[in-house]
């Protein structure tokens, strides 16, 4: 899983899907490395779907990217974050959890 700050303090969030499901449920938090605050970053359903690009919930790829409009969430604030992802089979068989661990300046 790779998170990356732009320039004005927001993230891009890359999610890797690791085993085979017919559907994952996909999450992200950020918590403040204190505890102090945190806010979802996403929670979504989706399907890898090799035969149908575009389609709404598809991945051509077992890579999920949050949809352009979750970016738009208000900037980070300056300082030590915690963010978390799990992607879990639907049918409840499987889960994978990753954690990072970053600094906005």
């Amino acid at each position: 899983m790779t998170v990356e700050i732009t320039p004005d303090r927001r993230m891009l969030v890359s999610v890797p899907i690791d085993f085979s499901a017919k559907q994952y449920l996909i999450m992200g938090t950020t918590q403040a490395s204190d505890g102090r605050t945190s806010r979802v970053e996403f929670r979504t359903v989706v399907s890898l779907c090799k035969t149908s690009p575009g389609a709404p919930a598809c991945l051509e790829r077992p890579v999920f990217h949050p949809h352009p409009a979750a970016r738009g969430k208000a900037a980070l604030n300056p300082g030590s974050y915690i963010f978390n992802a799990i992607v879990r089979d639907l049918s409840g068989v499987a889960e994978k959890t990753y954690v990072v661990h970053f600094e906005v300046n």
